[in-house]
């Protein structure tokens, strides 16, 4: 399957956000098509974003 170029970008755009640990791993696919298609509202972005960088900030029983 060829992909365009928004869609490539997509993908190189989703895999860092990976690397980073911004967005939950679960999310990627729905994340990645909703980006090469150009669907993703500001919107989205806050809830994928906020979503995992509130999990990380979450204290867990160790750190109590």
């Amino acid at each position: 399957m060829n992909q365009n170029p928004n869609e490539l970008l997509a993908v190189q755009i989703t895999k860092e956000l990976l690397r980073l640990k911004l967005i939950d791993p679960a999310a990627e696919k729905k994340f990645t098509q909703a980006i090469g298609q150009g669907t993703l509202r500001e919107s989205d972005w806050k809830l994928y974003l906020e979503e995992e960088v509130n999990k990380q900030n979450t204290p867990t029983d160790e750190a109590k």
